[in-house]
């Protein structure tokens, strides 16, 4: 033999096989069918994780603003109408309207909107969570600088963020005129411990196809408390309130997932 043939002889020796070639696909395939779960799970979890700082920040900010102003929270809206006393639940995670009628151009600052109007909270991206995936729930969704109108595209003229703000409510009907959804606890000196601050989108809607709106897992709410920690709360029984029955029409079944989730929480 000579050295050409055995060089040639080499070369083909350290080449693959194509049923050596197939066995490192499939090896390489299982590999990151187990891997992948873990991966997005671990980048659930480093989102879940933003969410909440971004919760206890928002936590800061409120009882800063509460700080400035004679221990009021940030009400639904301010204005003679609307004094620092009587704040209306409507849409907690609403910020701004710019509705004919209601804000028009000039925009109403609206609960967590009214805390970063007066300074209190001065980055916006502290009211979104990473993992919330409806579009006009993201900071994105929105022009820039942040609250200086709504998306031109979008029919609702709203700013929303991605959080519920002070969900606990009191107990007047809509024939109660101001006192309809107004906020339960609107002092920082009567706010229990154990009723939360803030927590993601607690939501359901059947009519709009959007069904329950879930930021982390199946199951899985950030909630943040007045005293600014937060507890990662996971409740099956909450998500069936919102299942089988519809929080965007139904105060009671509104009240009824909000009570839950605390009760979970404590």
């Amino acid at each position: 033999m000579n050295n050409s043939q055995s060089k040639i002889e080499i070369r083909k020796s350290k080449a693959f096989t194509l049923i050596e070639l197939l066995v490192v696909i499939a090896i390489i395939s299982l590999l990151v069918s187990i891997l992948l779960p873990s991966l997005n799970r671990a980048k659930g979890q480093a989102k879940r994780v933003i969410c909440a700082n971004n919760m206890r920040n928002t936590a800061v900010g409120v009882a800063t603003y509460s700080a400035s102003y004679s221990r009021w929270l940030p009400p639904y809206r301010n204005g003679a109408e609307y004094p620092y006393a009587v704040g209306m639940m409507w849409a907690p995670y609403a910020a701004y309207d710019y509705r004919s009628g209601r804000g028009g151009d000039d925009g109403w600052p609206l609960n967590l909107g009214i805390a970063y109007e007066a300074g209190a909270i001065t980055e916006p991206s502290v009211f979104y969570c990473p993992s919330q995936t409806i579009e006009f729930w993201q900071e994105s969704f929105y022009p820039t600088p942040w609250g200086s109108g709504p998306n031109p595209d979008y029919a609702t003229k709203m700013v929303r963020t991605s959080y519920m703000y002070n969900p606990n409510v009191g107990t007047g009907t809509k024939s109660d005129g101001d006192s309809y959804h107004k906020y339960k606890y609107e002092k920082l000196s009567n706010f229990p411990g154990n009723k939360m601050l803030l927590s993601d989108i607690i939501y359901s809607n059947k009519d709009s196809g959007l069904g329950v709106i879930v930021a982390h897992g199946e199951c899985g709410w950030n909630v943040a408390f007045i005293d600014g920690h937060v507890d990662y709360v996971v409740s099956r029984e909450a998500y069936n309130i919102m299942s089988e029955g519809d929080t965007w029409n139904s105060w009671d079944v509104y009240m009824d997932a909000v009570e839950c989730l605390q009760d979970t929480a404590n």
